[in-house]
């Protein structure tokens, strides 16, 4: 990391010419942070000085390496400019609103139990239910390897298919298209039950050693006896995260934000219903109400399968919108022609 005072002295430095282009890409690069910067630099040196031979490419690149340096000073700086993140929160309320109801799904059953007669406050401001929140943290350490599971696959196989189907419906024929999107599906059935299979197994192993060592370090009881039903629901509602980031992967705001509606409400409606039960079934709120939003979640991806191409080309934006003057529809006239061999012949 280098202050972005030393870095722009060195630009400030160099000549007008040096100095227009180094600042064309620097510009380009904060402006979209997700291109590669060997990439960036390559089109702009090929745009300013046309067909360069590898060597010569390779030579001038080797002298620009301090613009790496440059973006990554910029973004470790703070602008102050806080109220411009507002802005995304208008744009992207779908998402907000997803993620707070999937976030507070994942504790609104404890908020309904601690007003329940299980409860207890601490210096009379913290409320808690100690036996009912240590179930649950138990629960969310045995089944969040499923997270990080998920995440990994999806970047390893599933990411791959999806990028060809986009790169089919750019430049493909329908019957590539076609292909790309059944197996893109088929990828994603196929990383479910992988991720259901590999994670049931882990789940398993760790229940069982909850519940052979923690007895012996005092976690015994009420404890133990909220835990199963606790840890099958949240083994559920790591499967349902999964799926919502399936249908924000086909910019489904709609059929993300159904499914953490339903996973919330029925999980709050749940836990108040369980907490008149038996302490074995405290945790049946959040069974139901991860299967409610995952079933809601599995049927809307099936639904995009068979609507799809709908979805993509009469509603999808396949290309950025931009305000401006229409260009010229004609891209070729043979008089241009003539024209260019008139002007060749006269010089």
């Amino acid at each position: 990391y280098v202050s972005m005072e030393m870095l722009e002295e060195k630009v400030k430095a160099l000549d007008d010419d040096y100095r227009i282009f180094y600042r064309r890409i620097t510009e380009d690069l904060i402006a979209d942070p997700a291109q590669s910067v060997d990439a960036v630099m390559e089109r702009h040196i090929r745009n300013e000085l046309g067909a360069v031979p590898e060597e010569k490419l390779c030579a001038a690149m080797s002298g620009m390496i301090w613009i790496d340096l440059f973006v990554r000073s910029y973004f470790r700086e703070n602008s102050g400019r806080y109220r411009r993140v507002l802005q995304y929160f208008r744009e992207y309320w779908p998402l907000v609103v997803t993620n707070f109801l999937y976030t507070l799904g994942l504790y609104i059953h404890n908020f309904v139990f601690w007003t329940t007669d299980l409860h207890m406050v601490v210096a009379k401001s913290f409320v808690c239910v100690q036996t009912y929140d240590m179930a649950t943290c138990l629960a969310m350490f045995t089944n969040i390897s499923a997270s990080v599971i998920f995440i990994s696959r999806v970047e390893m196989h599933f990411h791959e298919r999806y990028r060809a189907y986009s790169e089919a419906v750019i430049g493909g024929r329908w019957e590539d298209i076609r292909n790309a999107k059944d197996r893109m599906f088929r990828q994603i059935s196929s990383e479910l039950l992988n991720l259901v299979r590999i994670q049931f197994i882990i789940s398993v192993v760790l229940y069982i050693l909850c519940v052979i060592v923690l007895p012996r370090f005092g976690f015994a009881g009420l404890v133990m006896q909220l835990y199963p039903c606790v840890a099958a629901g949240y083994f559920i509602l790591f499967l349902l995260y999964s799926e919502i980031i399936f249908l924000y992967y086909f910019n489904d705001m709609a059929g993300a934000m159904l499914s953490s509606l339903v996973f919330c409400a029925v999980v709050f409606a749940g836990s108040i219903l369980s907490s008149h039960l038996s302490t074995i079934w405290y945790g049946l709120g959040v069974v139901l109400g991860s299967f409610a939003g995952f079933t809601v979640a599995y049927f809307r991806i099936r639904w995009l399968e068979r609507h799809l191409d709908e979805h993509i080309f009469c509603r999808g934006i396949l290309f950025p919108v931009k305000r401006g003057k229409m260009p010229d529809s004609c891209v070729y006239k043979r008089d241009d022609k003539k024209k260019r061999r008139r002007k060749e012949k006269t010089k």
